[in-house]
């Protein structure tokens, strides 16, 4: 029974050793498992997550929905941008990301 215990609050806290803004079992892009697999990346993702949170919080409901809208719009970019096996600066995508 405590070995249950143990797996259960090693299991709630292992979303706060990585800091990423979404739940790594349910990643479905190479972006997002990009950022899964690199510590700095999801701490970029986490930081870059609470601006945007931040900033919609300071906005009227109407402007955050635009903000968030900009926001999945960004993130497509970004899978456009830094595919899985792009070229050139998008041969590395984990690399492609930092930048």
């Amino acid at each position: 029974m405590r070995s249950i215990h143990i797996l259960l609050l090693t299991l709630s806290l292992s979303r706060f050793v990585c800091a990423q803004s979404f739940d790594c079992r349910l990643a479905k892009s190479p972006r997002e498992h990009a950022v899964c697999s690199d510590k700095k990346l999801a701490a970029n993702d986490s930081a870059v997550s609470a601006a945007f949170k931040s900033l919609r919080a300071q906005l009227s409901p109407e402007l955050a929905a635009l903000v968030r809208s900009d926001e999945r719009e960004w993130l497509q970019w970004l899978d456009v941008v830094c595919p899985a096996h792009g070229k050139g600066i998008a041969d590395d995508i984990n690399r492609c990301l930092a930048k």
